[in-house]
């Protein structure tokens, strides 16, 4: 498992790296993080000084260096969406801890007027008013020299390679290939967890629209899923449909409020549910053995998109109105 530090984090992220071992060799080491690697979602922000200060201060950091494994840049959250839920919450200490976080500012100079956000807007609204919603492909090249300049030449301590960049959202077939033309090193398939457009098409769709319209991706790009894995047996299917590695966020939020005894219980739930799924179907390693013929999708292959949509057309005369 590697967990993923976000821009909005409610802490520190100095004080998060600093519950993660430098190194296996580290007495502290924790087994849940493998090497201690973890990922970073990143959140653009509309001032991109912001952002390039703090992947600076993150990276330029030696638990930075040694334990951020990749930047995750998140595209599916141009806005935020409209959250009935969070209007209806009172969170603001949490908002204003997240809101220090992307801002880097100390927290007596954050201000309610710096997010720009309206006055009831909820938690995400207050959180996520910094996000530049301009943020396109080719500011990808732009993300690149930043990150590299922030690694001390671009290349990461482990390896000697550069930090992989992440692009966190795809929902199309069509910007997966892009992506691989813009030498990202992977995607991550996902509908910000339904959060964002709640029509917009669920990262297993999308998995088995990339096999459909674009199969040339896969052992190209690594390829994340996240959004609706609940258990281990969803791990399982969508590892056997060629995903790199399944994000799993709900049952560890649930499982927090338990404390470190909560969080391991879960991860112990979900490993005995990856097994134990493994065995019925006769797999012995999951990452060699799986297969698409391990899943019957005919239920849902309906609902794959394909290369243009079944009522595209041009239009034959010009609009009047």
């Amino acid at each position: 498992m590697v967990p993923m530090i976000s821009t909005v984090a409610s802490y520190p992220y100095s004080e998060i790296l600093a519950q993660l071992p430098a190194t296996d060799d580290d007495p502290n080491h924790n087994a849940c993080t493998g090497d201690g690697g973890v990922f970073f979602q990143l959140y653009v922000d509309r001032d991109r000084r912001r952002t390039a200060r703090l992947l600076y201060d993150l990276l330029g950091s030696e638990r930075g260096r040694h334990n951020v494994r990749a930047i995750f840049v998140t595209v599916d959250l141009p806005v935020v969406s409209k959250r009935e839920g969070d209007e209806r919450a009172r969170a603001a200490r949490t908002a204003r801890a997240a809101q220090r976080n992307a801002e880097k500012e100390p927290a007596d100079k954050v201000k309610p007027q710096q997010t720009q956000a309206p006055v009831r807007g909820g938690i995400a609204k207050q959180t996520g008013a910094f996000i530049d919603p301009s943020f396109a492909w080719e500011d990808l090249k732009w993300l690149r020299t930043v990150v590299d300049g922030a690694m001390a030449g671009g290349k990461q301590q482990l390896g000697g390679q550069p930090l992989p960049i992440v692009v966190k959202g795809i929902q199309r077939a069509d910007d997966a290939r892009r992506a691989l033309a813009m030498g990202c090193q992977g995607i991550v398939l996902s509908n910000h967890g339904g959060r964002a457009a709640d029509s917009a098409p669920p990262a297993i769709l999308t998995l088995l629209e990339l096999h459909r319209c674009c199969p040339e991706v896969f052992g190209r790009l690594e390829i994340f899923v996240d959004g609706g894995f609940r258990r281990g047996s969803d791990v399982v299917k969508a590892i056997c449909l060629g995903a790199s590695a399944v994000g799993v966020g709900r049952p560890f939020i649930y499982s927090v409020g338990y404390g470190q005894a909560g969080v391991d219980h879960a991860a112990a739930i979900l490993e005995d549910e990856i097994q134990t799924a493994m065995q019925l179907c006769g797999i012995t390693h999951l990452m060699r053995d799986a297969h698409p013929d391990f899943v019957n999708t005919g239920d849902v292959d309906h609902l794959v998109s394909g290369n243009t949509h079944p009522y595209a057309r041009k239009p034959v005369w010009p609009a009047k109105l």
